[in-house]
């Protein structure tokens, strides 16, 4: 997007434009409505609403601080200034935390603090070693797959079990049918 000779771009030259409008004269009542219908129409044709998949590089500093993200659209790496993106990632790229695909929870265990905790085992996408991550960092439909394996994994094993016990009493019923024919 195309800046002035100070970095700003037309949304936030409007917008500054408009704060700096007095909100209490009559005379300048008509202007700061004017101005408030071009800062939402320059809102909607900025903005599309794309979801980050990871921060990768950052860059400036202050207003200049820009970070280089990757598009869950998958679209191309973009630098793209602070102020659009959302705060949480790039705390979290600041702070040093990376974000993988999770492709599959195969397995729980309480965690080591001993406070009820659960950890789980997860399969990741990109990364070939598997790691324990504390159930708040895990998507719950993960977890919820995990737990439906479980079950279908337990109804076919009682299922397997099941057919071997009749299998026995059958075979056992056929074996004692026999001894008796013979006797």
């Amino acid at each position: 997007m195309e800046e002035d000779g100070r970095g700003r771009t037309p949304l936030e030259l409007a917008r500054e434009v408009l704060a700096v409008t007095p909100s209490g004269n009559p005379s300048a009542f008509a202007r700061r409505m004017a101005l408030q219908e071009v800062v939402v129409e320059l809102d909607k044709a900025v903005y599309e609403w794309m979801e980050v998949e990871k921060v990768v590089d950052a860059r400036g500093e202050g207003e200049r601080r820009e970070y280089l993200v990757e598009w869950k659209d998958g679209g191309e790496r973009e630098w793209v200034r602070a102020a659009w993106v959302a705060e949480d990632v790039t705390a979290d790229f600041e702070a040093g935390l990376e974000y993988g695909v999770a492709e599959a929870v195969v397995a729980v265990r309480e965690a080591a603090d001993g406070k009820g905790k659960k950890e789980y085992l997860v399969k990741w996408v990109d990364i070939e070693e598997m790691t324990w991550e504390p159930e708040g960092n895990v998507d719950e439909e993960l977890v919820e797959e995990f737990f439906h394996r479980q079950v279908r994994k337990s109804d076919s094993e009682n299922g397997l079990a099941a057919v071997a016990a009749t299998k026995a009493r059958v075979e056992e019923t056929v074996e004692g049918e026999a001894a008796s024919e013979e006797s």
